[in-house]
């Protein structure tokens, strides 16, 4: 199955990051007329259906487009000592042009399933100015893009009502900036996790 949809937000008074509120000279701002317009798309498939087997091999994914998300009207910094910098038309902080979530993976019919999984953001600004050159703080300057992979083993017991998995996200240990609020904040490391539940 294939889902996509359109879309176009044409926002009055949207409040916004200017470097992302929590450190000093970082501040939320009311960006006042921005407009939003993309695509999202989903896809599911599942081969157990198409070849009538107990086994079924699946494809999950999830993508957005996002070319257009700016300031519109008469617009300048919130960032302190550039409140005269006009930034109508600039890329609103923290919007990436493209996200994609797919994963891949395998359900055998005893419980057992296998899955892989790809996270990818594009580059973001991290303030209304579209600072590409970090600052000192950290808390301006481009956010490169990234991908990242996770990994899943599940195991249903149904006699029991429960399931065993173990799973791991980042599995290549990738280092990556998801935030500049209080200066450089990395994602999270590799990521190990076991466990079970149990349906009551």
């Amino acid at each position: 199955a294939v889902d996509a949809t359109v879309f176009r937000m044409d926002y009055e008074n949207q409040v916004v990051p200017a470097s992302l509120a929590g450190g000093a000279g970082a501040t939320l701002t009311n960006a006042g007329e921005t407009l939003h317009q993309g695509l999202e798309a989903s896809l599911r498939a599942d081969s157990a259906p198409l070849f009538r087997s107990a086994h079924n091999v699946f494809l999950r994914a999830a993508y957005t487009w996002l070319p257009v998300a700016e300031f519109r009207g008469t617009r300048t910094s919130g960032i302190p000592g550039f409140a005269t910098v006009p930034v109508t038309g600039n890329r609103l902080p923290y919007a990436p042009e493209e996200l994609l979530t797919a994963s891949v993976g395998y359900e055998h019919p005893s419980g057992l399933q296998l899955m892989i999984e790809a996270v990818s953001a594009g580059e973001q600004f991290a303030d209304d100015l579209n600072t590409r050159a970090p600052s000192a703080d950290g808390q301006r300057g481009l956010i490169p893009g990234y991908t990242i992979w996770n990994a899943s083993v599940e195991y249903e017991v149904a006699a029991l009502r429960s399931a065993f998995f173990v799973n791991a996200r980042n599995l290549e240990d990738e280092v990556y900036i998801v935030d500049r609020t209080r200066g450089i904040l990395p994602g999270n490391p590799r990521l190990v996790r076991a466990g079970f539940r149990v349906k009551l």
